[in-house]
């Protein structure tokens, strides 16, 4: 549901459809990369290893994660400049 929600185009009498199929593949691959690697989900949050104080007194909860972390397959919340720059195959 949230991947329909998302994609106007997959949401019928809109007028964000796409005239070309590949034009959807394209946005559709997008969010989706997006949805795992860049959106942290509460759902996946888990009790940080060692106690964060913000400004002394503030201690944070919880870490967020990405269904992408929770997977193991990568260590860090994606910027969107990391997934517009990533290059498959090229270790950085």
């Amino acid at each position: 549901m949230t991947f329909k929600q998302s994609l106007s185009p997959l949401v019928r009498k809109t007028p964000g459809f796409s005239k070309k199929v590949s034009h959807l593949q394209m946005q559709a691959d997008l969010f989706q990369v997006f949805y795992n690697f860049a959106r942290p989900h509460l759902s996946l949050r888990i009790p940080p290893d060692v106690p964060i104080k913000f400004d002394g007194c503030v201690e944070k909860k919880y870490s967020l994660r990405t269904p992408g972390m929770a997977a193991g397959i990568t260590d860090h919340i994606w910027t969107f400049k990391e997934l517009l720059t990533f290059r498959k195959g090229v270790v950085t």
